[in-house]
């Protein structure tokens, strides 16, 4: 819509009804438990086992901090993946998709086990990092900064280690490899990762004059 690619009207005439009446819809859906599943599939199983870290997403899409009620969900979500030692690389704040593999593809169990899961993505820890600090904006509290910051100085400690800023991490901290697919150099994310650096700590990782 902000490029002109597709028109509002368009969007709700496929849709049948406006936007914000769609939001509402799903985070009424999707939300009804208190916090976002990843998935309305299956049963309804416990909080944890039916949140995925990609609920963060999308920067600058679709959460809205300002919303009291959107806030209570993000927060209720976070803090379930917060305090789940399984959403962890352990000694670390590098937060894993899930607790739990996904049910995937065939191709998926044989070829990049835990790619959907079981491993550490820098792009959805970055977002995760950024909603935090949305949050801690509009409700007045510092509760996730510090969260935020120790997943920012652990995904630079991994970009230093591995010599870039990965696409993703197994879940022992390594490079993503297996014997079909090997995870690559994300080079296109690493400004937002500094954008959103500079936030939390008020001060650039990068001084590009130095």
């Amino acid at each position: 819509m902000q490029l002109g690619i597709v028109d509002e009207n368009e969007l709700k005439r496929l849709l049948g009804r406006d936007l914000a009446q769609y939001k509402r819809d799903l985070l009424r859906l999707f939300g009804k438990g208190g916090y976002i599943r990843h998935s309305l599939d299956g049963p309804t199983g416990s909080p944890v086992a039916s949140v995925a870290l990609n609920f963060v997403s999308v920067h600058r899409g679709f959460w809205d901090m300002s919303e009291p009620g959107e806030r209570a969900l993000f927060a209720a979500t976070a803090d379930l993946i917060i305090a789940e030692p399984r959403f962890r690389i352990p000694s670390t704040f590098h937060f894993l998709v899930s607790a739990d593999n996904p049910r995937n593809k065939m191709i998926h169990k044989i070829a990049a086990p835990a790619y959907q899961g079981r491993s550490f993505w820098p792009t959805f820890n970055v977002e995760f990092a950024d909603r935090m600090l949305d949050s801690d904006e509009f409700s007045g509290d510092e509760i996730y900064r510090s969260c935020a910051q120790q997943i920012l100085k652990d995904i630079r400690t991994a970009t230093e280690i591995h010599g870039g800023y990965q696409e993703l991490i197994s879940e022992p901290g390594l490079k993503y490899r297996t014997w079909a697919y090997k995870g690559a150099v994300a080079h296109s994310w690493f400004p937002r990762f500094l954008s959103v650096w500079r936030r939390a700590y008020g001060t650039p990782l990068l001084h590009w004059n130095d």
